[in-house]
C-alpha cells in the first residue's frame, strides 16, 4: 500500500472571518494518510486538500479540510493531472465561499458542492461536459454562473434550492436537463432551453416563482409532470404543436399565467394541471380530450367561461372547485359521472345543465353555489348525495326525477330560497 506524501502547497486558502475554535485551517504537521473505501489506495492530505491517487495515473480531489473558504484545486499534484472530484467531496462545506476547477476536469460529480451554502462563486473549466445531480443543490448564496460551451448534460436538481440564482446561459449544446434541475430557484428570471431539447422533465422549473416568460422549442414532444408548478409569475406559455399530453400539476399555482393555448394533438390532461391558476379567465380544451381529471381547474379563480368537448365522458373530483367567476357552464351528455366536489364554491354558477347519461350526483357537487338559482335532475339519476346542494341560497327550483331513490344527509340544506319540492314515490331513503 503506498503511503509516500508530496507536499502540494497550499491549494485553498482560508478567507473571512475567523470564528471561536475554529481554526483558519488544519494541516498536520507530518505527512497525512488514511485507507480509502479502496484497500489499495490511500487518501492524502496536502495543505488543505485531500485527494487520491488512483493507480497511478491520475489524482481524484476528495475534499478540503474544515474551515476552508476558498479553493482553488490544482491542474496537477505528485505529476498526476487532477482527472476527477469524488462524488460528494465538498459537500455541506459550509464554509467554502468560491471555488475554480482546472480544466482537466470534464464532469462534476454528484453532490459535489451540495448545501454549501456560503458559496459565491464558482470557476468552471471549458473542458467541462456534465454536471451530476445535486451538484450544487442548496447552494442558496449563488448569483449567477458562466457554464462553458462544452456542456452537454445537467443532471437532476443540479440547481435545486439555489434561492439567489438570478440568471443561467445553458449552452446550446446541452441535450438533456434532468428533473428538478432548477426547481426552487425563486430568484431565476433568465433562462432560455436550447434547442436541442425534445423532453422537459419533471419539476424542471417548480417553484421558480420570479420566473415571468419562457419559450419551450419546437421540436419538444413530452413535458414532465410539474415541470412549471408554482411558477407564479409566470404570465404566459406557448406548448409547442407536438405535444399530446398536458402533465399531472403541469402549471399548478401559477397564479399570473392569463394567456395559454392547448395544442389541438393534446389527449390528455393530468390531475391539478391549471389548479390555482388564478388569472386564466378562459380557455379552450382540445376536442381530443375525453374526460376532464381531477382538479384540472380548481382554483381557478378567475376562470369565466369554459367549452368541455363532447367526447368528454367523466369529469374528476374538485375539477372546478373554486372557480368563482365561472357563471355557467354546458355538460357535454356523454358524461356518465361527476365526481364529488367538483363544481364547489363555484359562487357565480347560475345554471349548469345535466347529461342524461348521468345516475348519480356526488357529494358536495354543487356545495356553496351560492347563485344556483334552478337545476334539472335528469331522468336515470338514482342517488343525490349528502351536501350535493348544500347552501345553495338561491337556489328557487329543483326538479327530480321518477328514477330517484335516495337523497342524501343535507343535501339541500342552506337551500333559503328553496320554498317546495316534489319528492319522487321511489326515493326510500332521505338523510
Amino acid at each position: 500500500m503506498k503511503k509516500q506524501m508530496t507536499a502540494l502547497g497550499l491549494a485553498a486558502v482560508m478567507t473571512g472571518t475567523v470564528f471561536a475554535g475554529l481554526p483558519l485551517y488544519s494541516v498536520s504537521a507530518e505527512p497525512a494518510y488514511r485507507l480509502s473505501a479502496a484497500e489499495d489506495e490511500w487518501e492524502q492530505i496536502s495543505g488543505s486538500l485531500h485527494y487520491q491517487i488512483i493507480n497511478n495515473e491520475y489524482t481524484e480531489i476528495t475534499g478540503c479540510e474544515l474551515g476552508i473558504a476558498t479553493v482553488q484545486i490544482p491542474a496537477e499534484i505528485d505529476g498526476l493531472p487532477v482527472k476527477s472530484i469524488r462524488a460528494g467531496a465538498f459537500a455541506n462545506s459550509r464554509w467554502l465561499t468560491a471555488v475554480t476547477i482546472p480544466e482537466s476536469v470534464t464532469v462534476i460529480p454528484a453532490e459535489a458542492f451540495q448545501n454549501c451554502w456560503r458559496l459565491t462563486s464558482v470557476t468552471l473549466p471549458e473542458t467541462l461536459t456534465e454536471i451530476g445531480n445535486s451538484a450544487f443543490s442548496g447552494c442558496d448564496e449563488l448569483e449567477s454562473l458562466t457554464v462553458p460551451e462544452s456542456l452537454t448534460t445537467i443532471g437532476d436538481a443540479v440547481f435545486s434550492g439555489c434561492t439567489a440564482l438570478e440568471s443561467l446561459n445553458i449552452p446550446a449544446g446541452v441535450t438533456a436537463m434532468g428533473e428538478a434541475a432548477f426547481s426552487g430557484c425563486s430568484a431565476l428570471d433568465g433562462i432560455i432551453i436550447p434547442d436541442g431539447i425534445t423532453s422537459i422533465s419533471a419539476r424542471l422549473f417548480e417553484n421558480c416563482a420570479a420566473l415571468t416568460a419562457l419559450s419551450i422549442p419546437e421540436n419538444v414532444t413530452a413535458i414532465g409532470d410539474a415541470a412549471f408548478c408554482g411558477c407564479s409569475s409566470l404570465t404566459s406559455m406557448v406548448i409547442p404543436a407536438g405535444i399530446t399530453s398536458i402533465s399531472d400539476r403541469l402549471f399548478s399555482g401559477c397564479a399570473a399565467l392569463a394567456d395559454l393555448s392547448i395544442p389541438e394533438g393534446v389527449t390528455e390532461i393530468g390531475y391539478s394541471a391549471f389548479a390555482g391558476c388564478s388569472a386564466l379567465k378562459s380557455i379552450v380544451i382540445p376536442e381530443g380530450i375525453t374526460s376532464i381529471s381531477e382538479r384540472m381547474f380548481a382554483n381557478c379563480a378567475s376562470l369565466t367561461e369554459i367549452t368541455i368537448p363532447e367526447n368528454v365522458t367523466s369529469i374528476g373530483i374538485y375539477a372546478f372547485y373554486g372557480c368563482t367567476a365561472l357563471t355557467g357552464i354546458t355538460i357535454p351528455e356523454g358524461v356518465t359521472s361527476i365526481g364529488k366536489n367538483a363544481f364547489e364554491k363555484c359562487a357565480a354558477l347560475t345554471s349548469v345543465s345535466l347529461p342524461p347519461a348521468l345516475e348519480a350526483i356526488a357529494d358536495k357537487t354543487f356545495y356553496d353555489c351560492t347563485k344556483l338559482q334552478e337545476i334539472t335532475i335528469p331522468e336515470g339519476v338514482k342517488v343525490i348525495d349528502f351536501w350535493a346542494f348544500r347552501n345553495c341560497s338561491a337556489l328557487k327550483s329543483v326538479s327530480l326525477p321518477s328514477t330517484l331513490t335516495e337523497i342524501g344527509i343535507s343535501a339541500f340544506d342552506g337551500c333559503r330560497a328553496l320554498s317546495a319540492i316534489t319528492v319522487p314515490e321511489g326515493v326510500t331513503t332521505i338523510g
